[in-house]
Formats: structure tokens, sequence, C-alpha cells
């Protein structure tokens, strides 16, 4: 709204570029509303955006388009992901002005799905009730069951990350617990999911029976109850639905990281060069931990 952002036709008429034009479509002038809505890159990315997700973008004013977006043209929800959306463009424009690597824009469709996604649920989480359950502290599971608890780690320069996961029986002790890295991944939520998955599976091997599966990932639970969708991680979903046919009883639930210490110190345990780990006996970079999680639940 107040040109801030330094596009070709504003650092012209600032006498800092030789030339106003836009270096993708060949447009006499690359403007703010040219980069983020009508280029063809742009074009491209708001086709696609109203296919993955229906949102489509309203009849802008040409002159007030920038306050029109924060008038009542739209939902407040489908406002937040075109934001987010022209966030992304500027930050693809960016790249290649620079010369760096950029994703195609299919790729930066979803980032942008999942990033307002994300954002939207932050904003709003105080919105709800707060759910019944300690945020503090790890809880054993009932009487009879196991408790696998999963996390990961994520680059999102390398794109390469870990899952980790552990089990404990319904008096809080150790049971088994493995690592794996990961030398391709998608996003953090992907590599959640996949923990979680790899978690399933590990129980699955021992021929546990009664399993409560907990994340400290709100996304992944979410889609699992099937709230939201996101085609990204659908086919982990579904794995992880055919895995919980192996059990007799399963529960998926969310916890916060601060009950989750145990998993987030195993996920660090496994690199490039040590791309997996199991442990049939405590590890004693959380001995401490798992004893005094017992004790303490």
């Amino acid at each position: 709204m107040h040109e801030f952002l330094p596009t070709k036709q504003i650092l012209f008429r600032r006498h800092i570029e030789p030339e106003a034009f836009c270096e993708v479509c060949g447009e006499p002038e690359e403007s703010i509303r040219h980069v983020l809505l009508d280029c063809t890159v742009a074009r491209q990315f708001w086709q696609y955006t109203r296919w993955a997700t229906g949102v489509k973008l309203p009849s802008l004013n040409a002159e007030t388009w920038a306050a029109d977006l924060m008038s009542q043209l739209c939902p407040r929800r489908d406002r937040a992901l075109i934001m987010i959306g022209m966030w992304a463009l500027w930050m693809l424009r960016n790249r290649r002005r620079h010369g760096e690597l950029t994703m195609p824009v299919q790729q930066a469709v979803i980032w942008a799905k999942d990033t307002a996604y994300d954002l939207w649920q932050l904003s709003h989480q105080f919105d709800k009730p707060a759910p019944a359950y300690n945020r503090d502290k790890w809880r054993k599971p009932e009487v009879g069951w196991s408790k696998i608890n999963t996390d990961a780690a994520f680059s999102e320069e390398s794109k390469q990350g870990a899952t980790s996961s552990i089990i404990r029986d319904d008096q809080g002790a150790f049971y088994s617990a493995q690592a794996i890295w990961y030398e391709r991944g998608l996003d953090v939520c992907s590599m959640e999911a996949l923990a979680c998955r790899d978690g399933m599976k590990l129980a699955a091997q021992m021929g546990l029976r009664r399993v409560a599966l907990e994340t400290d990932c709100l996304q992944v639970v979410q889609l699992w109850k099937k709230e939201s969708q996101r085609s990204i991680i659908d086919p982990i979903l579904k794995e992880m639905e055919e895995i919980s046919l192996a059990f007799q009883e399963f529960s998926f639930s969310f916890i916060s990281r601060s009950s989750n210490k145990v998993a987030h110190l195993l996920a660090r345990q496994v690199s490039s060069s040590h791309c997996s780990e199991v442990w049939r006996v405590t590890s004693a970079c959380v001995y401490d931990l798992i004893m005094v999680e017992a004790s303490a639940s």
C-alpha cells in the first residue's frame, strides 16, 4: 500500500534501476501489482491456487487493490491465503533476481497453503477452549496400553531430516526406540507424519495390541481426524490407517513439546553419516529424563 516493495518500476522512478521492464514477461513496467497479480508467473500461481484450494482472487480495483484486500471482499481465511500467496510470489521474484534456486509454481502454492494454514491455527488457537489435558508433562498410558511418542527434525535449507519414536509401557518403562535419517523430505509436516508412521511400524513389528500414539504436531492429528485436507501427506496418512488395523485398539493425540522431550532428543541422534539407530535398552542420552517422567506421571 505504501510501495515499500522495491520493484523495478519503483527503483527506476527513484533513479536506482536503469529500466523498469519485467524480466519474466517483458511488460514495460514491473510494478508491485504486476509481480503479485498480473505477471505470467503470478497468473499461473493464482490459477493453480484456485485448482488446489478453491480460493479465487476477488475482483480488485486497479488503483485500490491493496486496500481492497483488507476489506470484506472475500472470507478472512481466503484473504489470509491470498496474502501469504503474495508473500510467496515476492520471494520467488527475489530469488530469480538474485540468481538463486527457486521452487516450481505448484510447490510454491503448496508452501503458501501450508504456511497460511499454520499461521491461521496459531493466530486462532485461543478462540477455542483449552483441551482437557495436561500440557506440561508426559503421562503414562492406561493399564494394558503402550504409548508411542514421536518427533521429527527437519532442515528447510537442505530438505533433510530425521524421525524418532519411543515406546513405553503402562508403567512408563522403556520398551523400544528408533531414529531414522531421511536424505530428502518435503516439509516439516510431512516429516512429522513420517515419524508417526515409523513409530506405528515399530509397534506393529513388536506385536503390540493396544497403542496410544502421541505427537507434538497438531496439524498431523487434525488431518488424521479429517478436520482438513492436505494432499501432500495423504499417502502417509493412508499408510498409517492401514498399519492401525494391526492393533486391537489405537488412539492418536496431540501433546505439547514439553511433554515430548525424549522423542525430541532421540531425533537428533542420527545424521547423514549415521542413518539409523534402534535401541532395545534405554539410551544413555535420555535415561535420566525417562526415569523422571515415569516417576512424575
